[in-house]
This record gives C-alpha cells, structure tokens and sequence, in this order.
C-alpha cells in the first residue's frame, strides 16, 4: 500500500496530494490512449493487389476472365469499368492510381450494365471485389483493328472505385491479344461424347469393372 501511494503521489509529503494526483491520472490516460492508438487502431486499408495483373485475350471467340481486387476499404465499391487502348506512362499491369490512367481518345468501350457479375467477397482480414470481367465482341474487334494498323495490340481493363478515404481509384488490368492458343482462356459451351459401337447414342454407357473404354469422339 505504502509503495502504491510513492507511485502515485511521489516521495513528498502529503501537504496537498490532489493536483499531483490529477496529474498523474491524466499521464496515465495520455499513456493509455496512445497505446491503444498504436495496437488497436489500424490505418484505412486500400486496394492492395489485383489478381491476375494480366490477362491472355481470344481474337476469334468472346471470352471471360474472373478477376480478383485485393484490400477494400469498408465503404469503397466499384463504380465503372472500361476498356482503353493505351496508359499514362509509368501505369501498368496491376498499378492502382488516383487519377484515370487511360490516354484521352484511346477508349475502346465501357461495360454493359447487363455484362457485370462483379460482387464484393470477404477475404481472410479483409474485403475483395470480384469481378468477372466479359470482354465485348467490339473492344476485341478494335483491338484487333490497331494490330492491323501496325500499333500495339494490348490494351487494359480499368475498374474505378470509390468510396474510400484518399477517393476515387482505378486499378489496371493488362489484355494480351491472341490467337485462341493454350495460354488463352478456355471455355467448353457443348461437349457430346459418342463411343465407338455405341448404337444410340442417347443412352447410358456402361461399363463394367476392369473393362477398357471403347474408342471415343468428342
């Protein structure tokens, strides 16, 4: 008791203990605060990553990508997407900027209402947008056009955010056209199996234990 009021009021004597006493109550508030501000309080996240950073483009096929931003604000929401030919220097795959990146009169075309099937998932600590990205016949088409003429034939997927405390925010997605190969997104719409002897084909086939497979088309 004796060590817990040298603590408090110090080694002087007790001729008026009450304004050393407020003194001391309120360092140990201050301290407190400030501990709590450091262990407790953490800063306003923001997006952080954006998976994938590119993308493998089909020029004959429409095509479909699921794209994963990383490390929402609470309140921060996407608000537009487009498709633009060419960047600000220094912006590429994966870069989250504060301004729009896309160079004035490079637009290839904006997503359809009807086109977005983007959601706001909870991740592990922290809150992600998913978005699966359906690229128009047109922005394709236009991509393919700037090929033609000589120019680069990327071009970038930008999604805006807002919401957030340091406002609004665009994340880049590089699109790489190609020509439908092994590294471009596959998409299987219609797959009949007929095997050989097989005489209808809209019956079961069975087989049994430890027989191999007659031979098949797809």
């Amino acid at each position: 008791m004796i060590s817990l009021l040298s603590f408090v009021f110090g080694d002087r004597p007790f001729t008026n203990p009450r304004p050393l006493a407020r003194m001391r109550v309120q360092t140990l508030r201050t301290i407190a605060l400030v501990v709590f501000a450091l262990f407790f309080v953490s800063p306003a996240a923001a997006i952080r990553a954006v998976h994938p950073t590119g993308v493998n483009v089909r020029s004959n096929a429409p095509n479909t990508v699921f794209i994963t931003f990383q490390g929402l604000e609470p309140n921060e929401r996407a608000i537009e997407a487009l498709w633009c030919g060419t960047v600000q220097p220094g912006v590429g795959a994966g870069s989250v900027t504060t301004s729009d990146p896309c160079v004035p009169n490079t637009l290839f075309g904006r997503l359809p209402l009807n086109f977005d099937r983007s959601r706001p998932t909870q991740g592990i600590g922290q809150k992600n947008f998913s978005d699966i990205m359906v690229i128009p016949a047109s922005v394709v088409r236009r991509a393919v056009q700037e090929g033609i003429e000589g120019k680069n034939s990327d071009f970038f997927y930008v999604r805006r955010f807002t919401g957030g405390s340091g406002g609004d925010k665009w994340a880049v997605v590089t699109c790489r056209l190609g020509a439908g190969g092994a590294r471009s997104p596959l998409s299987l719409i219609d797959v009949k199996v007929n095997f050989s002897g097989q005489a209808d084909t809209t019956q079961l086939f069975v087989l049994r234990s430890g027989e191999r497979l007659p031979r098949f088309s797809a």
